[in-house]
């Protein structure tokens, strides 16, 4: 971690703490979030402390005198969402000391977990999600806006550098996790995944929820790179593991709290039908995803998560990642909302010889889309099509995404 700066954060620091703001940084296990709120306060502060609930000398502070807690310049709380009403109590901390020392909160469960029972600190944070590292992090820490992405796509170049190549092939092989890229290596990275799933599973999940038979859940965890790209049937799932659809619900929600998948919905005008429908399943870690078109597919996804869960943290909009499906079975991969309609499509395919037909159908369809690309991985491919039409390798894009 000791080279990688990460693009979130001199956005952290202008956007929260020049502010007076806490920065809540939220993002899966092991994706650097404590490092990042370290190197935050190193650049920034002339000293700070770092807070960890696993501490016991802490736990006992936080619990007798939470308001002496504060004494330097900046202060890290990490998983201390583990607290019972962490909020009220980092509310008084924050409240009696907002003007002697910056505060910064990780965790590895999603703010939506951490919002149940209403938000008493409303208006005294913002909240920014941490992800893996993507090529456009690899090659610029610029966090670029979303009209200056589309400005950009039309100038880039059809041969794609070679470094940008190996750093894309990279992250193919080993994830955009920063242990397991650094490393470069399959035995470290074999153990890697077994002890991220094993502390997910074991004391992640614990934390969070009353499931007691922790083995079906590393079962289940098993079972859901082979699902990737397509819809995902909890019915079938079910079936496999002879629980009832509500078990396997309730164990995807967990799943999605701590930060193992994500889901894409459809895209609706009618929301409720939206959020009802079942979507497509991607893994935050998606190196041990065997299949390379699935693996492939999940690369694509985290890219443009990332791009969007970015924009909105940072203020430029409310951005979503979908995907285009009608009555008729035409399907589009990929689809970015924009403050509720449709932004800019792309679909992903191996070849880079014809446009996509569905792009065409669902841009006459949706005439707010300012954007269409066909993705491919062959190497040196740029063409542009007229009327913001694309046929772009994802070396090449990615090199200007978030």
């Amino acid at each position: 971690m000791a080279n990688i700066k990460r693009s979130l954060n001199s956005e952290i620091k202008k956007l929260a703490l020049d502010n007076n703001k806490m920065a809540l940084i939220s993002g899966p296990r092991q994706v650097g979030k404590t490092f990042e709120a370290e190197q935050i306060a190193k650049e920034c502060f002339s000293n700070h402390d770092y807070l960890n609930w696993d501490d016991a000398e802490f736990r006992k502070v936080w619990q007798q005198t939470p308001t002496k807690i504060i004494k330097k310049k900046c202060t890290i709380f990490d998983e201390i969402h583990k607290a019972r009403n962490w909020k009220t109590t980092l509310k008084a901390i924050y409240d009696h000391s907002k003007k002697e020392s910056a505060i910064l909160v990780t965790g590895s469960t999603r703010i939506e977990t951490f919002r149940r029972g209403g938000d008493s600190m409303m208006g005294r944070y913002f909240h920014f999600r941490l992800h893996p590292l993507t090529l456009g992090e690899l090659i610029s820490k610029e966090i670029i806006s979303p009209d200056l992405f589309l400005k950009q796509i039309s100038s880039l170049n059809k041969n794609s550098k070679k470094s940008h190549i190996d750093k894309f092939n990279r992250l193919i092989k080993f994830g955009g996790f920063p242990e397991p890229y650094i490393n470069q290596d399959a035995r470290f990275l074999k153990l890697w995944q077994k002890g991220r799933l094993e502390k997910l599973v074991r004391v992640d999940l614990r934390d969070i929820s009353r499931i007691i038979e922790l083995g079906q859940m590393e079962v289940f965890c098993s079972l859901l790179p082979e699902k990737i790209s397509s819809v995902l049937s909890i019915k079938s799932l079910s079936e496999d593991m002879e629980v009832s659809y509500n078990t396997i619900k309730n164990w995807l929600n967990y799943l999605a709290a701590l930060y193992y998948l994500y889901e894409i919905k459809p895209f609706s005008l009618k929301i409720p039908r939206s959020i009802k429908k079942e979507g497509k399943t991607y893994l935050w870690d998606y190196s041990v995803i065997k299949d390379k078109g699935a693996r492939l597919e999940n690369v694509v996804a985290n890219h443009l998560l990332k791009a969007v869960n970015y924009w909105t943290d940072i203020g430029y909009g409310e951005f979503s990642l979908n995907f285009f499906r009608d009555k008729q079975k035409r399907e589009v991969d990929f689809v970015i909302i924009k403050d509720g309609t449709p932004w800019a499509m792309f679909e992903v395919k191996s070849s880079n010889d014809n446009f996509a037909p569905n792009l065409d159908y669902f841009k006459s369809k949706w005439n707010t889309t300012k954007l269409s690309v066909v993705l491919t991985n062959e190497e040196n491919t740029y063409r542009d099509l007229g009327d913001n039409r694309y046929i772009i390798s994802m070396t090449n894009i990615f090199s200007i995404l978030p």
